[in-house]
């Protein structure tokens, strides 16, 4: 995010693409986030996005909670790329701007409907679209590695700011590119 607006879209989808492998981890171990929100995502150092503040519900509705966690994560993506929080809950997100290729403005739309068709309900069929999407829109070879920085995501994201959930992180997952359980604190 660049000056409290929208954050450029390949550097949104990168991290998006971080935040889905961080939960394919997770997830393999019966572990849902519950509450994805702007706040519960952070940046470290080396601009790697971390997942935060888990509210876990494993084992719970386990499908039903991983794609929760997928549409929650959509819309997340939509507060990137439009540079402003959404209320929760929501029905219908507006439209992204003009500058969002539509490849990734419908992939966010298949990522906030949990259900019905064309829906993304689990985190691998979320990482191949996202992958496809952003071949579609023409920067696959800049996304194509995770090393590879797009862009340089400031500590506090902007879009983080203001999400109102008054909710302090207890509890951190760090999780690597690969995906690999690094530490739970």
């Amino acid at each position: 995010v660049t000056g409290g607006g929208a954050m450029e879209w390949p550097l949104a989808a990168r991290l998006v693409r971080e935040a889905l492998s961080g939960l394919t981890a997770t997830h393999r171990l019966s572990v849902t986030h519950g509450r994805i929100l702007p706040a519960t995502l952070q940046l470290d150092r080396e601009d790697r996005m971390k997942l935060t503040d888990f509210a876990p519900s494993g084992g719970r509705d386990g499908l039903l909670a991983v794609a929760r966690d997928v549409a929650d994560l959509g819309l997340v993506f939509h507060e990137m790329l439009a540079g402003a929080v959404l209320p929760r809950p929501i029905r219908r997100p507006p439209e992204l701007l003009s500058s969002v290729p539509a490849p990734i403005a419908v992939l966010v739309q298949r990522l906030i409907a949990p259900e019905g068709p064309g829906s993304l309900s689990d985190c691998a069929e979320a990482i191949a679209a996202l992958e496809e999407a952003v071949a579609q829109a023409g920067a696959g070879e800049a996304f194509g590695s995770l090393a590879k920085p797009i862009g340089t995501a400031p500590r506090t994201p902007p879009w983080a700011e203001d999400a109102g959930t008054g909710v302090a992180s207890r509890t951190i997952l760090v999780v690597d590119d690969e995906p690999n359980i690094l530490e739970l604190a």
